[in-house]
């Protein structure tokens, strides 16, 4: 709860300070004066090109009489955070090091207050974004729905203002999640890897087998060295594909999530390609979404990560159940959110939702009058709760068109049932679940992105019965002897957090890349450089 401490826990002196003048002394009479100047524009401030935000600064100076926030001795360490931003994959231009700097060992007064101005400028611009990230997740895209964390930069500036150090104080608004602080090592790993030239691309080819030799196998060999995926003790020169390379190639296919058969096919040859400058990319992105997310995720909690097609339960910081899963297609995506487990569903029913009737059901319907009978899909003639079943021969589906949105279609429990044997019902904006699956041969496959935006689970069974876990095991059992419909509601709901991980570092630094399967990353990568453009969010709410 660290984090947490930090951005509130001086919300008292924050207070205190917003509420009491602070007069300058003789020392600082000028610069206060010169402050008082500044914040006197009428058309705007701009220092060295930065425009500062008159509005925001002049209700926090002008209680204290324009005193200065930041003598040099103060300056300095909030600098040095300042200059922390690269390790975060944030841009060091946001916060005006370089004009900060320049006026360092000037005395003038109206110096010295251009400086205090900056600083705080550059406080606030930081302390929020290392908070809660530099784009506001709700306004960059319909997908996201994570609960807001709002940060007010005038507090967090005169928090940092009054802290001890506040170096450690802006360190410390960063996620406190030891995978936070494993990815910013990985970051700057990264970083020197493109500093040095990256590595070489790999063009498309027919697939290398072991025991191959090709020019290619060169070029794997050294874009497995350039981010020291291939031992030093491996020759980079030879085009012999031989079991040292095959070993390398096996842990590279492993960390990416492809099948760790040591063939370099078009997938494998897909990976290695990707540069490394994208690959940088890829690990700012997940920095930013790790901002957005909770401190506390809960002593229990479900979190599916999107691009891994993966679940797990965690409780009390361990890993207690791990899963395959199924995610949306890439045109019905799955949305990053974080909601709660509230029921239980045995041997649901599925009412389909329009868009599939749309595009998926009526296609089908007049290609083959007699699907909806073969699937035991029941049409009512409208969405009313007394609406009477429909003979779904007895419709022109030719003539039907957009018009199927009026009638209300569902497959009632049973082994055809794409829901399974359990629904997992977490409210929220989407009509998204997690459910069971009677397409368990999906979960052998590398790439699952295969569902319309819900999450099918490989063992959802399993799941059920670690929620239910006070129940006895034939009690649980008995629910699933017969395709009767019971919904169990659950006594503590349960946090579960849908989020879109495509890198991470695990425990033993080893650094797992998974495909941007959305499109996700570069999308956020265009909108924290937007931002950055126009100077970043300072407010968050």
């Amino acid at each position: 709860m660290r984090r947490l401490a930090v951005g509130l826990g001086m919300l008292g002196a924050v207070g205190a300070a917003r509420g009491v003048a602070a007069s300058p002394g003789p020392a600082d009479a000028g610069v206060a004066a010169a402050i008082a100047r500044r914040l006197d524009a009428t058309t705007g401030l701009v220092i060295d090109g930065v425009n500062l935000e008159v509005p925001v600064l002049r209700p926090i100076y002008a209680p204290r009489a324009h005193a200065p926030l930041w003598p040099r001795d103060r300056a300095l360490p909030v600098l040095q955070a300042l200059r922390q931003a690269p390790t975060h994959g944030l841009d060091a231009g946001l916060y005006h090091l370089q004009a900060i700097e320049r006026r360092l060992e000037t005395p003038a007064d109206e110096v010295l207050a251009e400086r205090d101005l900056l600083v705080s400028d550059a406080v606030m611009r930081f302390a929020v974004h290392l908070y809660s990230g530099l784009v506001v997740p709700g306004r960059w895209s319909t997908e996201v729905a994570l609960p807001p964390r709002p940060a007010d930069p005038v507090a967090l500036l005169l928090a940092t203002s009054l802290a001890t150090d506040p170096q450690a104080y802006l360190a410390a608004l960063a996620p406190p999640a030891p995978a936070y602080h494993r990815l910013r090592e990985t970051l700057s790993r990264y970083q020197e890897i493109v500093r040095r030239g990256g590595w070489p691309a790999i063009p498309d080819g027919p697939s290398l087998h072991p025991g191959m030799r090709d020019p290619a196998v060169v070029l794997v060999r050294r874009r497995l060295r350039a981010s020291d995926e291939l031992p030093p003790s491996e020759p980079v020169d030879s085009p012999v594909y031989d079991a040292g390379l095959v070993a390398a190639v096996k842990a590279f296919q492993e960390r990416h999530g492809l099948v760790a058969d040591g063939v370099i096919g078009r997938g494998t040859r897909a990976a290695l390609g990707v540069s490394a400058a994208d690959r940088l990319a890829q690990i700012v992105a997940n920095l930013e979404r790790w901002r957005w997310m909770p401190e506390d995720f809960g002593e229990r909690y479900v979190r599916v990560n999107i691009p891994a097609y993966w679940l797990e339960v965690i409780e009390a910081g361990r890993r207690t159940l791990e899963m395959p899963v199924v995610v949306g297609r890439p045109d019905r995506r799955t949305p990053l959110l974080s909601s709660r487990i509230t029921q239980l569903t045995f041997n649901p029913s599925w009412t389909i939702p329009v868009r599939l009737a749309r595009e998926d059901m009526l296609p089908r319907a007049r290609r083959n009058p007699g699907y909806f009978r073969a699937k035991g899909i029941k049409v009512y003639g409208s969405w009313r709760d007394d609406a009477g079943v429909v003979d779904p021969e007895t419709i022109d589906w030719a003539s039907v068109g957009g018009g199927i949105g009026g009638l209300k279609l569902r497959q009632p429990p049973g082994p055809t049932n794409p829901l399974g044997r359990v629904k997992f019902h977490m409210p929220n904006g989407f009509d998204v679940y997690l459910h069971d699956t009677n397409a368990k041969g999906l979960m052998g496959q590398p790439h699952r992105a295969r569902s319309s935006g819900c999450v099918r689970l490989g063992e959802a069974l399993k799941l059920a019965d670690l929620l239910l876990r006070d129940w006895a095991p034939e009690r649980r059992a008995g629910l699933t002897r017969s395709w009767q419909t019971r919904s169990v509601p659950l006594a503590e709901p349960v946090p579960v957090y849908l989020v879109y991980e495509t890198v991470w570092t695990d425990t033993r630094g080893e650094v797992h890349f998974r495909e941007d399967v959305y499109g996700r990353d570069a999308a956020l990568v265009r909108a924290m450089e937007t931002a950055a453009r126009h100077g970043g969010a300072r407010s968050r709410t």
